[in-house]
């Protein structure tokens, strides 16, 4: 058996993804215009979709090509792989930040009720200023 048959798990799964839609394509013997028009897309668009290092392409594009391919669902499953572990790295990656973390004390942090400009926060009612 071939590598392509065996993918490797340790890829991210986006790139996985653009491989098996190429792989599938090529072994149902399209072109990427011919698998573009049997979709309704654009050639560019399947051409995208078969790139790791661009965005991911669309859940709608990813169910044309799972089933003009007749990948029975194998294609759908690795975009869904693909957005959870892209959400996951960004929850990883993205620093949360509070009050403590940018070096105000606790007391000095008041939650802003509105996004006005400074010099209009005096004019309404109830509202407080910053010392």
């Amino acid at each position: 058996m071939s590598d392509d048959e065996h993918p490797d798990t340790t890829e991210p799964a986006g790139v996985r993804l653009a491989r098996e839609i190429r792989r599938r394509r090529t072994q149902a013997g399209l072109s990427q215009p011919q698998l573009a028009q049997k979709i309704g897309y654009t050639r560019q668009y399947v051409s995208l979709a078969e790139r790791a290092d661009h965005n991911l392409p669309s859940m709608e594009i990813v169910k044309a090509i799972d089933r003009a391919l007749d990948a029975e669902g194998a294609l759908v499953t690795l975009r869904e792989e693909s957005k959870s572990e892209q959400e996951r790295l960004r929850r990883e990656s993205t620093p949360q930040i509070t009050a403590n973390s940018v070096g105000y004390p606790p007391e000095q942090v008041r939650p802003r009720r509105y996004c006005l400009p400074r010099s209009r926060w005096t004019s309404i009612p109830g509202f407080w200023r910053m010392p």
